[in-house]
């Protein structure tokens, strides 16, 4: 085998590799929501220090060091400004946001928080896990509501699960809303254009 081949190869299973293991990067953005860090962290006004961070009543200080570890990972991935100090203690590393991070904070004006949330609940997850499946099955046999949403969450549709998980009701509903407000008190995207309108019917 010549060299290129080889750097083409291995180039190749690092690529699968990414994609084995691409969910760690949504879980580590994921659980940063859940924490409230990108609102701590933007609110502080300045870098603030792992340490500090794990003082919020959310996390147990036992699991700092790992928390070092989840900001280190976040910096890496372009949500935080990674201020690194001398020595090995990872704990007084400080932090700062960054623009990517400001759609996370929960009252930001541009929050896609939620959308995030919505994307990867298990409800939005499901139909992808059984896609296999649901390729597998003539139109026939798939049943009623022929789509990938429908097959994984028995022919129901998306407004019916809406009313029967409230978390997803009042997520799409959240979501929504904000897409509302932001086009009104922003000009809308140049493809969607200012006479566009969007429902603003409840998911309830």
């Amino acid at each position: 085998m010549d060299s290129e081949t080889a750097i083409q190869l291995l180039e190749a299973q690092r690529q699968v590799w990414d994609h084995s293991y691409a969910y760690i990067k949504t879980m580590a953005v994921q659980s940063a929501m859940e924490l409230d860090i990108p609102g701590v962290v933007q609110s502080h006004g300045k870098p603030i220090t792992v340490r500090e961070l794990g003082s919020a009543p959310k996390i147990a200080p036992a699991r700092i060091p790992f928390l070092a570890r989840l900001m280190r990972m976040l910096a890496h991935m372009g949500y935080f400004v990674e201020n690194l100090k001398d020595g090995d203690d990872e704990t007084a590393t400080s932090y700062s946001a960054t623009l990517m991070c400001g759609f996370l904070v929960k009252d930001s004006p541009f929050n896609a928080a939620t959308w995030f949330l919505l994307a990867n609940d298990p409800i939005a997850v499901d139909p992808w896990r059984s896609f296999g499946a649901w390729i597998r099955q003539p139109p026939a046999a798939a049943g009623v509501g022929d789509f990938p949403f429908t097959h994984a969450h028995n022919g129901k549709k998306l407004y019916e699960v809406c009313r029967d998980v409230p978390r997803i009701a009042k997520m799409m509903n959240e979501g929504i809303g904000r897409d509302i407000s932001g086009c009104s008190a922003r000009p809308c995207w140049p493809s969607v254009g200012p006479t566009s309108t969007v429902s603003s019917r409840s998911w309830t």
